[in-house]
């Protein structure tokens, strides 16, 4: 069997099928180096994203008020912010114009995230458990 590459139009070579007789044999194509370090710098920025969101809300909104918000709270709206932040990114760098429609749409969902990040910990001051305090006697002594 070969292990040739054969270039295609794209730039892409593609692994010639096994000759194993069948039909149905699968073509792979090979992911070029200029597509890996995109997807690399496209995680990278989903998890640079994640964590400058999970920090600024635990800065801005208090520390107090990101430890009573309810984990799945914390997970859903920091998972979402960071993605729409990478696919922003990734849409402002996939046109010739940085600031395109797609990219003014993703940040706009980023945007709308982080007031809803802010609304959840507003709803979490307001809702905080009373303090716990050690109870008084009320009957003075004589």
């Amino acid at each position: 069997m070969e292990e040739t590459q054969q270039k295609s139009g794209a730039g892409e070579g593609v692994r010639p099928a096994e000759s194993s007789g069948s039909s149905d044999s699968l073509h792979v194509p090979v992911v070029g180096m200029e597509t890996l370090v995109t997807r690399l710098g496209a995680g990278l920025s989903f998890v640079a994203a994640f964590a400058a969101g999970t920090t600024g809300w635990y800065m801005i909104g208090g520390a107090y008020h990101f430890d009573i918000t309810p984990w799945y709270f914390k997970c859903a709206l920091c998972f979402g912010w960071a993605a729409a932040v990478s696919l922003a990114v990734a849409s402002s760098l996939s046109r010739p114009k940085a600031w395109n429609a797609k990219t003014l749409r993703w940040a706009a969902v980023a945007l709308l995230l982080a007031i809803v990040m802010g609304s959840v910990t507003y709803y979490c001051h307001l809702n905080e458990p009373p303090d716990e305090e050690a109870p008084q006697d009320e009957t003075s002594q004589l």
